[in-house]
């Protein structure tokens, strides 16, 4: 049963009532009844500090469990200000966000996948990121929060190496978001049922890291992924240039190595050749000028 901060008090102002009563009553018994006025005071007090004593706080995206003598009871406390009996009761929160399992931050989780030629297994270095979420406080507590990310732990290092076996390395490497998605398929269907009863939620999994272990074979292939871009940018910027060539030739209806020479001194790689006037109906250039070293104009005498 959750409990909210509003019923707390609700209780607690109960509780502090009974106790007045109650005071009042032992004071007029066993003290003196010539003047109650005092005795309703004194069980006034006791009362105000049943009440004030008993008030605590919930942190925020918090559930705590109620425990009475150091045994837990089927009551949930929600976050805020609570009233609870005070000196007979404690509580146990636990955190009900959604939580992040990070599995091999140490570098120490292993894997081996296959090269294309299936030749020789490749050591991996891999980071996994598992997701989940506190849905019953109670079930978790049964079997406490660390047992429950060691087991989380376990399943999803039996997930990863059953689908580490099956790709090349590369493939590891490149696709990582599709590789990912696949342990995450087998994590949860191997965790879904079991989960219920750990009172968790998987919220996902994902392939965080994967890089080879050993540093000069990662290396090698950072420069190699590093020459490759490199590669595809100059062909990018090449197929730029012939198509911006081939529209100025259209444009001006001049000759490619004129059009090329207009492209470069656009783009400040060669000199600025200024075109003016007509030929037979084409532009020709007349006048070669050279680039200025700088932009700054020199002053004019006046």
């Amino acid at each position: 049963m959750k409990i909210g901060p509003l019923i707390s008090y609700i209780w607690g102002i109960v509780a502090a009532f009974v106790v007045f009563v109650i005071t009042t009553a032992l004071l007029d018994i066993f003290v003196s009844q010539a003047v109650p006025e005092i005795n309703m005071i004194l069980g006034g007090v006791v009362g105000i500090g049943i009440f004030f004593g008993g008030i605590r706080l919930v942190s925020v995206v918090h559930e705590a469990v109620l425990t009475v003598l150091g045994a837990r009871v089927p009551i949930i406390l929600t976050e805020g200000w609570v009233w609870t009996l005070p000196w007979l009761t404690d509580l146990i929160e636990v955190n009900v966000q959604e939580q992040a399992l990070i599995i091999g931050d140490d570098e120490k989780l292993k894997v081996f996948a296959i090269d294309r030629a299936k030749t020789r297994s490749v050591e991996m270095t891999v980071k996994l990121v598992v997701r989940y979420q506190v849905v019953d406080v109670r079930h978790l507590l049964q079997i406490e929060l660390e047992t429950v990310e060691k087991n989380l732990v376990e399943y999803s290092k039996s997930a990863l190496r059953e689908h580490s076996g099956k790709n090349d390395y590369l493939h590891l490497m490149t696709c990582k978001d599709d590789v990912g998605s696949s342990i995450e398929e087998t994590f949860v269907a191997q965790v879904e049922e079991v989960s219920k009863i750990w009172g968790i939620e998987i919220l996902g999994l994902s392939l965080a890291k994967v890089v080879p272990s050993d540093e000069k074979f990662r290396r090698a292939m950072e420069k190699k992924a590093i020459e490759k871009e490199e590669g595809e940018g100059e062909v990018k910027e090449i197929t730029y240039m012939i198509t911006q060539v081939k529209r100025i030739m259209e444009e001006l209806g001049i000759s490619a190595t004129e059009a090329r020479q207009i492209y470069q001194s656009e783009r400040g790689k060669a000199d600025v050749i200024i075109y003016e006037g007509l030929e037979g109906g084409k532009v020709k250039p007349v006048i070669p000028v050279k680039q200025p070293a700088s932009r700054k104009q020199k002053a004019t005498p006046e």
